[in-house]
């Protein structure tokens, strides 16, 4: 009975030295989740672009800013651009109500700009962060060296050379040197591009122009490129003689006039045979019986 009594008593101690331990380090409580004070900055750029352009908006987020989980934030936000920038940062408005954890700006000329974020929770407990953000112009040339790499039947391939701070390149086509350059066949970040909306023996002129968010360069000088005539379909005889062959084709797109070429041997040297504007021949003065290859 008695150590009942005792172990009653030593809990009711126990309790009490606990409950005081309790109330006198509230502080200490407090102040250990208040060590957590931490300011965090993100930022994002329009269109989801990874790069911040000039006249893009350019949204700062100090929402994930950390502290103890009772307290409240205050926030001070300040932004440092660069000399003979008038840009300045702008409150985040939802409905009628400021959102003191966001902030936006349109920045006027490329340069570094810094946002600065000031913090502090209910306790006094503060932090600071700096973002850097390296603000790039449109591109300040057009590509150079706008090349021809190969014509064909039925396409022209292209190629240029890269241009600072470019994502995309757009290139255009025209039907003379004057233009206007106003079919784009090509949008994307590639240096080269094969047009395949050509036809046979044609004559295009192509220029080039750079791109990013902020803007797009001047045209690039013209090129111009030819297309190779497609070889005559259903190329045959149809009729013969001891000492004549007439022959047909198909009209080849474009092409002004045709030769024909013979030999006697099949991989010999050809001779030209017959030079005109139709698109049939009757060749004379053949060898009697011979065997031709055209």
């Amino acid at each position: 009975m008695r150590n009942t009594s005792s172990r009653r008593i030593i809990l009711a101690i126990l309790m009490l030295i606990i409950a005081c331990s309790l109330t006198s380090c509230e502080w200490l409580l407090s102040n250990w989740f208040d060590k957590d004070t931490k300011a965090v900055i993100i930022v994002t750029n329009e269109d989801s672009t990874i790069e911040s352009y000039v006249s893009r908006m350019v949204f700062i987020n100090g929402g994930d800013s950390i502290c103890g989980a009772s307290d409240t934030l205050t926030y001070e936000w300040s932004l440092e651009t660069p000399s003979g920038s008038s840009t300045l940062l702008e409150e985040v408005v939802d409905g009628s109500e400021s959102i003191e954890s966001k902030r936006q700006f349109t920045p006027d000329i490329p340069g570094i700009y810094k946002v600065n974020l000031y913090i502090e929770d209910d306790d006094e407990d503060s932090n600071s962060s700096d973002k850097i953000i390296n603000v790039k112009d449109k591109p300040q040339s057009a590509p150079t060296n706008l090349n021809l790499k190969s014509a064909e039947v039925d396409n022209i391939t292209v190629e240029w050379e890269a241009v600072a701070d470019t994502t995309q390149y757009l290139l255009f086509r025209a039907m003379n040197t004057l233009g206007p350059f106003n079919l784009k066949v090509y949008e994307g970040p590639l240096l080269e591009y094969t047009d395949n909306t050509v036809a046979p023996g044609t004559t295009y002129y192509y220029k080039v122009q750079a791109k990013n968010p902020a803007g797009m360069s001047n045209l690039s000088s013209y090129i111009e490129s030819t297309t190779k005539l497609a070889v005559p379909a259903n190329f045959q005889t149809t009729g013969n003689t001891t000492t004549s062959a007439s022959l047909s084709w198909d009209n080849s797109q474009n092409a002004t006039s045709y030769i024909v070429e013979k030999s006697l041997i099949e991989d010999g040297s050809y001779i030209e045979a017959f030079s005109g504007n139709g698109n049939s021949c009757i060749l004379v003065e053949l060898e009697t019986s011979a065997v031709y290859y055209l």
